[in-house]
């Protein structure tokens, strides 16, 4: 076990089914067998020295094996298949890397399925020649991403996520002192759910 852990990067838990299922041990040895918890930080420790250091910059190289996924296959780099040409986007910075200020997602949407297909560390720029126009962008309503879109995207059009929509209704409510009534009052509840729901209205 803990030479495939240190040569792979297959969760140890999975690691450690898979070999007791191969070692075919009778009742009573697997009855007196280490635990997958009483192993599993003896080799975390092992595979954590062999694991590369955390990088002290933005500009680094990514070893081999943590280029594919577990079945050996290459990440998405670039899907040229015809898709719906919406973009979802949002950023965060409390799950940020060292070295990065911010982690942004990109998601396409493929059969009414929202699927991340990038993740941009903000300190990082590339180019790539690629020709990329989506007629549709969709983002929370952070004031620094709407100048960029309009500069970059002039002729997409724009629209605010309604989840973002309705927490920042959420947090108006929260910020007028009227939290617990929205929790306790149904007809205060009502209201404000019904001015969440204004922006499914149709236009016309």
């Amino acid at each position: 076990m803990k030479e495939r852990a240190l040569n792979e990067v297959t969760p140890i838990g999975m690691i450690y089914k898979e070999e007791i299922a191969k070692a075919a041990m009778t009742r009573s040895a697997l009855a007196i067998f280490r635990t997958n918890t009483e192993i599993y930080q003896g080799i975390v420790k092992a595979r954590r020295k062999t694991s590369p250091a955390l990088p002290h910059s933005s500009l680094f190289t990514i070893p081999d094996i943590y280029k594919s996924t577990m079945d050996g296959k290459r990440f998405l780099l670039y899907d040229g298949s015809p898709v719906r040409p919406e973009l979802s986007m949002d950023g965060t910075f409390s799950k940020t890397p060292p070295n990065f200020r911010q982690i942004n997602i990109i998601h396409a949407v493929n059969f009414d399925i929202c699927l991340p297909c990038v993740f941009g560390l903000l300190e990082i720029a590339s180019e790539r020649g690629k020709c990329f126009s989506p007629m549709l962008i969709t983002t929370d309503f952070g004031s620094a991403v709407l100048p960029v879109l309009i500069l970059e995207f002039p002729g997409s059009k724009h629209m605010g996520c309604f989840f973002h929509f309705c927490q920042a209704v959420y947090r108006q409510i929260q910020s007028l002192g009227l939290q617990q009534q929205y929790t306790e009052d149904e007809t205060c509840r009502c209201l404000c759910r019904k001015l969440m729901a204004l922006v499914l209205m149709p236009t016309d």
